[in-house]
């Protein structure tokens, strides 16, 4: 609030300075400011108000004279600071705006107040924003806009690309419909221009739609047609500048209004903040044949362009383009794409039907839209972006956005299917739908969705394929039931983690609490829950400060019945892993891995095959925790009492070990150096998955280790995008390690 005392201090502070004050000279010092400098107002109207500060005579007026719907309620002039009130009349149609203005003094200065109501939004939308016209004769061409604009608002403008200008000679708007008539091509090559409506709307904002026209050359063609062969022949690593005028054709099955057709990858801003390119997402496309053979991702320079729909077909200029050839598995991009390069798009085309299971999976589905059968989610407690969302989706310039970061990418949940075989599906941060307070479907079915290729360097390996949906209604299992059952259940939660000490004292400090069997089944004299977890090379003790455990310093899980950003704590904390729990001598050289150890009883179940799955992070917000544990961790499986062990491949990757990420943490000043997170941090726990080989069923005891798979630790980076896993285990570390495990299945079929 503004004082008139500060503009006195203020202006005497300023003459302090000089030699000799003259009366005379003094200036005449006016106070005249609003405590707002708009007035937003709901559809629904109301009294608004602000105040103002002034030390002269202040008369109000409303500037607009057909602005009706504003009152104003107080007193038109006054002297000295008033107050301002205004009566708004509900509105039901588009949004609207008036002015309020203050005059000081008869006109000695002024200040004009907006008051912007909401309403209806103003669009200008066109379904078919490309087209082709026929270049052997003039043509008249149309399009069909959709609008609540006034007329009298919109206007056009005609740009040119290239040398040939000026060859469309008329154009009109009206009654939704864009006119315009081009002149004939007496030349060679293709034409093209861009049709640019405009209009500012009733908030004083300026709003375009761009219409796209191709024209033919003097012979009715627009250049060659190509197939994914020329693509194929044309793409490099490096990337590949197309300079010919070449034609493709297909059918878009992705959606330029889904936030979820891409990773928006994290980069590194100015200074000590970081967020994700948020436009990336709306900046992909993928186009795919109309026979389903193959699939490209397009990437426009602007997001704006790129106005394509699930199931438009399309016909695409490759001239000036970019072919892009990647490895593992073999895919193709199209970079440097406009609404230039769109020659003609028609919605309604049929997508071509593609089902598929994990094991048929090919690099020619790769970017074309597929049905997954046999699908359900590994883990079916919390949300589609299981995250700390309070460390995620920071907005730029939001309290604490330079600290806690702006991360804004996404995350992934594991699917698996009847076999157990499993695949990755994103979900970016900026879906809506990411997490609804319904939690993800808890059945079997299909996912649809485009096969994609995406390194996510925050999750660790995202395996050769991951799925993304377009919207939440991808994911159709909600009405089946599971075909996973479940023997053993682990939840590491401090609010249940006395259930099974009475029965099993090594439970009494690692508070990892077994959920399978009830408490119902113990008390009726069995000794054992269906599966124990112990720690290796650790003596469990009276007091649990010398032991693994859990603290109350919670990790904040979203479950089902949370739908807004919560920073409520529900019980998911952490294991303290001390010195001990990895063992080397005085040379540096790991003595032996140690590990938690599963032990179940597979006899007691007829079971086509066992799985074994479970959630976890390191460390917790704080950079001091998030380094020195180990990187890469594996599972082990022993049917002989633990004598020997097999290793086991993860299910949605193949690969021998997984990837432990850190949680997000406030930045943090550690020994002489600021850390922020690194790129390669995780937001959440990350999910695996485990087909246990066959020789487990029938066995009276099965044993599983899940432990460190090699020397690599997690480092901290001096540089926030480095890697952060460079380092090994050094004998001198003396920092206690932390991991958190969410929950851990042992499960059959």
């Amino acid at each position: 609030m503004m004082k008139k005392f500060l503009y006195i201090a203020a202006f005497f502070g300023a003459l302090a300075g000089c030699r000799a004050i003259d009366d005379a000279e003094l200036i005449d010092v006016r106070e005249f400011a609003a405590s707002k400098e708009e007035l937003i107002v709901a559809d629904g109207g109301g009294i608004s108000s602000f105040k103002v500060y002034s030390n002269g005579k202040v008369s109000v007026g409303i500037v607009e004279s057909g602005a009706d719907w504003l009152e104003l309620s107080s007193a038109a002039s006054f002297k000295g600071d008033g107050d301002v009130e205004v009566l708004v009349s509900p509105n039901g149609g588009s949004i609207r705006m008036a002015t309020i203005r203050l005059t000081l003094d008869g006109g000695a200065s002024t200040l004009d107040v907006p008051v912007r109501q909401e309403g209806l939004p103003q669009y200008l939308v066109c379904r078919e924003p490309y087209c082709i016209v026929d270049g052997r004769s003039d043509v008249q061409q149309t399009f069909t806009v959709v609008t609540n604009v006034p007329e009298e608002q919109i206007s056009c403008d005609v740009e040119y690309l290239g040398l040939y200008k000026g060859w469309i000679s008329e154009v009109s708007f009206s009654s939704g419909t864009l006119a315009i008539k081009a002149l004939a091509n007496e030349s060679d090559v293709c034409r093209r221009a861009r049709c640019l409506l405009k209009y500012t709307d009733n908030w004083g904002r300026d709003s375009s739609l761009e219409l796209f026209v191709t024209q033919t050359d003097r012979d009715g063609t627009v250049g060659k047609s190509a197939g994914i062969t020329l693509i194929k022949a044309l793409g490099s690593s490096e990337g590949t500048l197309i300079q010919d005028d070449f034609t493709l054709d297909g059918i878009i099955v992705s959606d330029c209004t889904s936030p979820n057709m891409a990773l928006n990858p994290s980069v590194c801003n100015t200074g000590d903040k970081f967020m994700a390119d948020t436009t990336f997402a709306r900046r992909v496309a993928y186009l795919e044949a109309a026979d389903g053979s193959w699939g490209l991702r397009l990437i426009f320079n602007d997001e704006a362009d790129n106005a394509l729909r699930f199931g438009t077909a399309v016909s695409l200029s490759l001239y000036g383009l970019t072919a892009i050839r990647e490895s593992n598995p073999q895919r193709f991009t199209l970079s440097g794409v406009s609404g230039w390069n769109i020659c003609s798009s028609s919605p309604g085309a049929v997508v071509p039907e593609k089902q598929r299971s994990l094991s048929g999976l090919t690099p020619e589905d790769v970017y074309t839209y597929v049905t997954l059968e046999d699908m359900e989610f590994a883990f079916k407690k919390g949300t589609y972006a299981d995250v700390m969302e309070d460390f995620a989706i920071q907005p730029p310039g939001s309290a604490g956005s330079g600290s806690k970061g702006s991360l804004l990418d996404g995350w992934a949940s594991l699917l698996v299917d009847a076999s157990g075989a499993g695949i990755y599906a994103p979900v970016n941060m900026l879906c809506p739908w990411r997490r609804t307070g319904g939690g993800v479907p808890q059945g079997a079915g299909q996912v649809r969705g485009i096969l994609v290729h995406e390194d996510m360097p925050r999750l660790g390996n995202a395996g050769t394929y991951q799925i993304r949906v377009l919207d939440e209604s991808g994911f159709d299992m909600g009405s089946e039931e599971s075909t996973l059952h479940e023997h053993a259940v682990w939840i590491n939660s401090y609010a249940n983690r006395s259930n099974y000490s009475a029965v099993n004292s090594r439970y009494a400090y690692n508070k990892l609490a077994t959920v399978i069997p009830s408490n119902d089944l113990l008390e009726a004299g069995k000794s054992l829950a269906n599966g124990e977890m112990i720690s290796e090379n650790v003596t469990y003790p009276d007091s649990k400060s010398d032991a693994p455990y859990t603290t109350a310093n919670c990790y904040n899980r979203l479950t089902a019945d949370n739908d807004g950003v919560s920073s409520d704590y529900v019980g998911i904390g952490d294991i303290m892993m001390t010195r001990d729990f990895y063992r080397w001598n005085s040379d540096g050289e790991v003595e032996g891995y140690n590990g938690f150890v599963f032990t179940f009883r597979p006899a007691e179940v007829e079971a086509s095959h066992w799985e074994f799955a479970f959630e976890f992070a390191g460390g917790y917000n704080s950079a001091g925790t998030a380094r020195s544990w180990p990187a890469h961790w594996c599972l082990e499986c022993s049917t002989d009492g633990g004598d020997s062990w097999t290793l086991v491949p993860e299910a949605a990757t193949g690969a021998p070990y997984v990837h432990m990420r850190g949680l997000p943490w406030v930045r943090t000043f550690l020994n002489g150096q600021w850390y922020q997170t690194p790129s390669q941090a995780g937001m959440g726990f990350s999910q695996h998955s485990y087909v246990l080989p066959p020789e487990v069923a029938g066995k009276e005891q099965a044993m599983l280790r899940l432990r460190p798979y090699d020397k690599t630790i997690v480092s901290l980076p001096l540089l926030w995008d480095d890697d952060i896993e460079v380092s090994e285990i050094d004998y001198t570390t003396g920092i206690d390690v932390r991991v958190r495990f969410g929950f851990i299945y042992i499960r059959y079929r």
